[in-house]
């Protein structure tokens, strides 16, 4: 409660009615508990999602809720955020009562999610020794299949080597573990068991789907392959690219005449390291 007095500025009270109050009279007036942003959390963590209960007490009167969490918002009291990576994250939370606003910040720390996942050549040849790399987060537990029968408990399992006489396609398998949860992931690797690498005499460019492009077979153990093609008149109608290893029989827009073409490759063996460069002819045929 406050007595008006005289000012020395002329102003006075005035009420919600626009009334002034008298000088000596008496007037009463409470202010409101001060605005509190304490908030705790419950976090819940799944295999593949989290969730991040948020709970304001409103002890205080609040009725205005402002919560952020990453890249997620949320304006109820009570908000429930799912979270679908492992790290650290800030929670911010605005509040207020009308009048007035607080805020406050937490950090909420969520363990990484179970990845399965490794990396390893999508070819190989017969007898080829292949090595794995393991890729996978989180993991405490780990089962390799080579899909031959043979299998490893090892984080890092050691080379290997698949043999045969016929092209086959293994599907390596790797399934990883937690106190809570499990994943597995499967790749396919080609295997073939004639590597060595050849150019045929002859092509036929005619787009019927049989031999329409000419190039290097069985590439599995070159590395850093150049390959070229030359007209009769020493013209290079073709040079490889990363994107593009093979001649489809055209030059500048054109299909070429039929005839004997010169081609060269070089390449690094794979093995040895050794730079090879060979050359030949091909007919093209129309």
């Amino acid at each position: 409660m406050i007595i008006i007095k005289t000012g020395t500025d002329g102003n006075t009270l005035i009420d919600d009615c626009s009334v002034a109050t008298p000088i000596g009279v008496q007037k009463a007036f409470s202010i409101p508990q001060l605005v509190n942003a304490n908030f705790t959390f419950n976090l819940k963590e799944g295999c593949v999602t989290d969730t991040l209960q948020l709970f304001h007490a409103a002890a205080n009167g609040e009725t205005q809720w402002q919560w952020s969490v990453d890249t997620f918002g949320s304006n109820v009291q009570n908000p429930v955020f799912y979270l679908t990576r492992g790290g650290n994250y800030t929670v911010n939370l605005i509040t207020g009562n009308g009048n007035c606003t607080a805020s406050s910040q937490q950090s909420v720390v969520v363990s990484d999610k179970l990845v399965a996942d490794f990396l390893m050549p999508i070819a190989a040849c017969s007898g080829e020794v292949i090595t794995i790399q393991n890729n996978s987060k989180a993991a405490t537990a780990w089962l390799w299949d080579f899909g031959n029968g043979v299998t490893s408990i090892l984080e890092n399992p050691p080379v290997f080597q698949y043999a045969g006489t016929t092209d086959v396609i293994y599907n390596v398998s790797l399934s990883v573990s937690n106190a809570n949860c499990s994943a597995t992931i499967t790749k396919p690797i080609n295997i073939t068991s004639n590597c060595n690498m050849y150019m045929p005499t002859a092509f036929t460019p005619n787009e019927d789907g049989l031999n329409d492009t000419f190039g290097p077979v069985n590439t599995h153990q070159l590395q850093n392959l150049q390959f070229s093609v030359f007209n009769r008149y020493g013209e290079r109608v073709f040079n490889s690219s990363p994107t593009l290893s093979r001649w489809n029989g055209y030059w500048k827009g054109m299909l070429q005449p039929e005839g004997q073409y010169i081609w060269m490759l070089t390449y690094a063996d794979k093995q040895s390291g050794k730079t090879i460069t060979r050359r030949g002819t091909v007919l093209l045929v129309l």
